[in-house]
């Protein structure tokens, strides 16, 4: 539950306000305590309906790092197994 939704990218799907995916991959990225499996998840599904790239996808300065670490597993998420 948000106060506002200043700072926040978001997108409209008829009466309801949701996150662009953009801000959701962000917010996982700079939460230390996120799901690191719903995170590569998030951006291997990203990584796929795009052509196998990232392209699009606008990762803050703050969150490059975290990023890095994570983008190869990411990759490969749906190849492991």
């Amino acid at each position: 539950m948000v106060d506002n939704f200043d700072g926040i990218d978001y997108v409209h799907y008829g009466d309801v306000l949701c996150s662009t995916v953009n801000q959701a991959i962000n917010d996982m990225l700079s939460d230390e305590n996120s799901d690191e499996v719903i995170l590569a998840e998030a951006l291997s599904d990203h990584y796929h309906l795009n052509g196998k790239s990232f392209v699009g996808l606008n990762i803050r300065p703050e969150n490059m790092q975290r990023f890095e670490e994570m983008k190869e597993w990411a990759m490969e998420y749906y190849y492991e197994g």
